[in-house]
């Protein structure tokens, strides 16, 4: 009986699909991180655990993807792209996997009673942070084409766009960090006012500010890697 391979399916129809398949898979962790922080404005430490599982779910398998690629891929591929650049690509896509893993893994149960002026800018960093992943995300799925016209062209023009519209994101999620980070701390100095925040709120709050910069620049890296491949 013929038996057939999923991966090797999958590079049967493009060397890039296993890999596009894979960022859409780590997206669809990112994409829930909005839901996450606004679930830390209700201090409902039911549907926080919900949101983080939700986030969690579709990691492991992404990771089993990135595994089968590396067994997978062919040693020699007829385009116009070295394997070790479509193996560095992955990489880049399994460090914002582990990102967002990471996010889904903090004990926000314990971080509650925000502000809400300072919940809406975290709601706002994290909307930023998911903005940028999906700009990359939408580079990768570009790589089909960019292969079709040889990395040349109006559809290499259009990536280039893409790409400084990336870093652009991740800029501007860099540039809420600051401001934030001093809101979030503010308030402990305040203490004899009545208005400090619980002691676990602004470390974890922190961490998870950190983390979503952190997303955001992982996510920009991936243009970093792709642009020179255009510019050869």
């Amino acid at each position: 009986m013929k038996t057939t391979n999923p991966i090797a399916a999958l590079f049967g129809r493009s060397p890039f699909g296993p890999t596009q398949e894979h960022m859409r898979l780590v997206q669809s962790a990112v994409v829930q991180l909005p839901a996450l922080v606004e679930a830390l404005g209700t201090a409902d430490v039911s549907d926080i655990t919900s949101r983080q599982d939700a986030i969690r779910a579709p990691v492991p398998q992404a990771s089993a993807l990135a595994r089968e690629i590396r067994l997978h891929l062919p040693r020699s591929l007829f385009m116009p792209v070295d394997r070790r650049d479509l193996l560095e690509l992955l990489d880049r896509q399994e460090w914002i996997g582990r990102e967002v893993r990471a996010i889904a893994d903090l004990p926000l149960q314990h971080a509650m009673r925000l502000p809400t002026e300072l919940h809406t800018a975290l709601l706002n960093l994290t909307r930023s942070a998911t903005a940028t992943c999906q700009q990359a995300t939408a580079i990768v799925d570009e790589i089909d084409e960019l292969i079709e016209t040889g990395f040349r062209g109006p559809e290499a023009t259009r990536v280039e766009t893409m790409i400084q519209t990336l870093d652009r994101l991740a800029g501007e999620t860099d540039a809420q960090v600051p401001a934030l980070a001093r809101a979030l701390f503010a308030p402990i100095d305040d203490a004899g006012q009545g208005d400090a925040l619980p002691p676990a709120t602004p470390p974890l709050t922190h961490q998870l500010v950190r983390a979503l910069s952190a997303l955001a620049n992982r996510a920009a890296r991936i243009g970093d890697h792709l642009l020179p491949l255009i510019a050869r």
